[in-house]
């Protein structure tokens, strides 16, 4: 039987974004959200109907279903990046139900909507469930720069003073990557200057990752750039290494390559969130992404390529 490279299989998907509601407490200038009115991007016209009610939440039944259609998935990514997680009401027993299906559980947060009790409960939490299954579940905290105007001015309406002091609660309880994105705005603290403020706050994992090399100026903004799909970095990169003289070529879908997908609050499925944003056609397989037929597909693999051609300067310090 022959391989068909268009196909989509549940049974071939190893990691899931899942959006818990569509809720989020911050403004972030690249955000899908905040530019949802725009009349041109890099990718083109976004699709306004990709944000469903903010208010709306799943149950845990109906989240844990949607997860179990598929048999073989390794990674669950909690929220999505429209949402914030820790403002999903049941987040909680959610995370204690994805334990029990032996799934990692990848969570990423701007660590500034819950208070000081709230993150040390949740630090409690992933460390008696890392105690009994020893699934090694990852927490991220964002933060985007080392003053409060620097922080802020991406991370609109967040107080690093808060973020930071619940991040180190949590880390008491939990272990915790504390996570720098890096613009060009914020590229006058030097990388050294960086690491010194964090590890001498206390923080013990700082992660220090790069926002241009991916779809790089989509809003057409010379201070800012467009990261998509964080918690995929690292994976990406190894990717991109590993393969680069195949990506040379044809479009592709690297959200197929990594065997990912987005569940939408409502359970759709989509590839990525750039699909999601400007597609309006229902995701049923892979054969008009590899057909070239999504502009957007052809800007990604277009920006792609540059980052292969790039890779000595992007990874360069911050892998």
């Amino acid at each position: 039987m022959n391989f068909d490279i268009n196909q989509f299989n549940k049974d071939d998907i190893k990691c899931i974004e899942l959006e818990l509601s569509t809720a989020c407490n911050l403004k972030c200038p690249l955000c899908f959200r905040t530019n949802l009115n725009r009349t041109e991007t890099a990718f083109g016209v976004p699709n306004k109907d990709s944000l469903e009610d903010p208010t709306f939440q799943p149950s845990v039944e109906c989240l844990i279903e949607r997860v179990k259609q598929f048999k073989n998935l390794e990674e669950l990514v909690l929220g999505s990046v429209y949402s914030e997680p820790t403002m999903y009401n049941n987040l909680f027993e959610l995370i204690e139900k994805i334990d029990e299906l032996g799934i990692i559980i990848y969570l990423f947060t701007n660590g500034s909507y819950r208070d000081n009790n709230y993150h040390r409960e949740l630090g409690k939490l992933f460390n008696k469930l890392n105690s009994k299954s020893k699934i090694p579940h990852e927490i991220s905290f964002t933060v985007c720069g080392i003053t409060q105007e620097l922080h802020s001015k991406y991370r609109v309406n967040s107080k690093l003073d808060k973020v930071l002091e619940n991040g180190l609660i949590f880390q008491n309880e939990y272990e915790l990557v504390l996570q720098y994105l890096k613009f060009p705005y914020n590229s006058i603290t030097p990388l050294k200057e960086v690491e010194d403020f964090f590890y001498g706050k206390g923080f013990k994992i700082v992660n220090l990752v790069d926002s241009s090399p991916f779809n790089e100026y989509i809003y057409r903004d010379k201070n800012l750039s467009a990261f998509n799909n964080l918690h995929t970095n690292i994976k990406r990169y190894t990717f991109l290494i590993k393969n680069s003289d195949k990506l040379k070529n044809d479009i592709f879908c690297l959200s197929k390559e990594n065997s990912s997908i987005n569940i939408n609050v409502n359970g759709k499925f989509f590839p990525c969130d750039l699909y999601r944003y400007y597609c309006k056609d229902e995701f049923k397989d892979y054969t008009k992404i590899h057909s070239g037929e999504y502009s957007f597909c052809q800007q990604c693999s277009k920006q792609t390529k540059k980052l292969i051609n790039d890779l000595g300067i992007a990874t360069n310090g911050w892998i």
